[in-house]
């Protein structure tokens, strides 16, 4: 195994990443493995977390793997697979899955705000790659019939179970985890709950208390009221759910020859799992609560065109629902209201019309949560006069 001389030396190698670190296991066969480590930034988390987060994956990875799509297999040490008696011996939370040649796909971008930078040729030739592993992650039978993370259930078997999530859709104490669930609303509602929970103890982001409380609830009520998230899903999909392009390894030509990082995979619905990522969106435009098509998604939509699969060029175009959704436990000040209120179309309750403006938009919610007892404690232990001047 390769293990670098000193902690600096493996921060600025190609095997460190944000939650994990790698080491590359190199057999006498020539066969390459890498070791795939959690870190512990300050603490080790508890088993009760990392558990649950390393079986997803491995059983996620071999799910993928079993059906064609270029993923490493993955490998559970001994001491997390089934009726096995052996201890981990190490301070470490980790798997082992099978090394893959290539780099990680780089897109560049002009400043944090803006879409792809890339020559038209070759943006194009990217949507082709992104299209046709889309494609065929779509034309997977799964045999799931709830929304959730995979796990290990026997001997080459998997089922569906809670959600296992970076952010605050956990619960800090056990049960940690939430799910399975039957409608993506249900889930939202679920998410946006736990979220609420944080934001009462000021857990979350830590600054604009109320308005993030508020905000949630907002979000609650158009979730709420939505007749688009409460279908039931007659078939489900894998979303990779940390898709921020650098998952995807191509090669010298650029051709997509594998996909790592399923951390945080779960099963949802069509339209969530083929709604485009964040980095489709990078634009001051979208922040301001435009929700018009990028020019990358435009593409996108043709290429899926192309391809005969206009359900997934629909996704595409109906997904900033789902784009929107993801910021959820993240709330920002500087994203403009709006443009989450706009995605919920004809849904929007009639008479949910607060001003566009953060003041107006903050007294309007005021008066219209006003009897949410939980609020009246956010306001007391965090409301600021400069909030509640009315």
């Amino acid at each position: 195994m390769s293990i670098p001389p000193d902690y600096q030396t493996l921060k600025t190698s190609k095997w460190f990443a944000y939650c994990n670190v790698h080491f590359l296991i190199t057999f006498d066969d020539g066969v390459k493995w890498l070791l795939r480590v959690r870190q512990n930034r300050s603490h080790r988390l508890p088993t009760a977390l990392t558990t649950p987060v390393i079986k997803s994956e491995v059983a996620t990875l071999m799910l993928l793997k079993s059906k064609g799509v270029p993923v490493p297999a993955a490998y559970l040490p001994p001491h997390l697979r089934e009726k096995n008696d052996a201890q981990n011996m190490t301070d470490l939370d980790y798997f082992f899955y099978e090394y893959i040649s290539g780099i990680p796909l780089h897109l560049p971008f002009k400043g944090y705000f803006s879409e792809i930078d890339l020559p038209e040729d070759q943006l194009e030739g990217f949507i082709e790659e992104y299209c046709k592993i889309k494609i065929q992650l779509s034309n997977l039978h799964l045999p799931y019939s709830k929304l959730g993370c995979i796990y290990p259930s026997g001997e080459g078997i998997t089922e569906v179970g809670p959600i296992v999530s970076l952010g605050c859709f956990m619960n800090p104490t056990s049960p940690h985890f939430m799910g399975p669930f039957t409608t993506y609303k249900e889930m939202m509602l679920a998410k946006i709950d736990a979220a609420l929970r944080y934001v009462k103890v000021n857990a979350l982001q830590g600054g604009y208390t109320v308005d993030e409380y508020l905000w949630h609830l907002e979000m609650r009520e158009l979730v709420a009221a939505s007749k688009v998230l409460i279908a039931i899903p007659t078939e489900l999909f894998i979303k990779h759910n940390d898709s921020k392009g650098d998952e995807m390894m191509v090669n010298e030509d650029g051709k997509i020859i594998g996909i790592i990082d399923w951390e945080w995979a779960y099963v949802t619905t069509k339209s969530d799992a083929f709604s485009t990522p964040h980095f489709f969106n990078r634009t001051f435009a979208y922040m301001k609560g435009s929700n018009s098509l990028s020019h990358a998604e435009d593409l996108l939509i043709e290429c899926y065109k192309r391809h005969g699969r206009d359900d997934l060029a629909e996704c595409v175009k109906e997904g900033k629902l789902y784009l929107r959704m993801e910021r959820i436990g993240y709330y920002d000040p500087a994203f403009t209201k709006s443009g989450f209120r706009e995605v919920f179309g004809e849904d929007v309750p009639k008479d949910f019309n607060p001003p566009d403006d953060d003041a107006g938009w903050r007294k309007y919610m005021l008066k219209r949560y006003e009897h949410d007892q939980t609020l009246k404690e956010v306001i007391d232990k965090y409301g600021t006069k400069q909030e509640l001047a009315l």
